[in-house]
């Protein structure tokens, strides 16, 4: 569900991890596209494309920390 989050909001799902400066880095990031939308729609899905894969290598990196154990 996180995944599919992260297609559409990216930010949000990063928020439902905890990382909390990711988020706010992820936000940035999607600020940038839509200010940079305004003026080139060419750029558009490609820094798009970088906001939602930011947010599936952290939804990933939070998924595997859970199933590490504490050694």
């Amino acid at each position: 569900m996180r995944y599919l989050l992260a297609i559409f909001l990216p930010p949000l799902a990063i928020m439902t991890t905890g990382k909390i400066f990711q988020a706010i880095l992820n936000l940035i990031l999607c600020a940038a596209v839509i200010l940079l939308s305004v003026f080139s729609l060419g750029g558009l899905f490609w820094l798009w494309l970088v906001c939602i894969m930011h947010a599936a290598f952290a939804i990933d990196s939070y998924n595997r920390g859970k199933k590490t154990p504490l050694a």
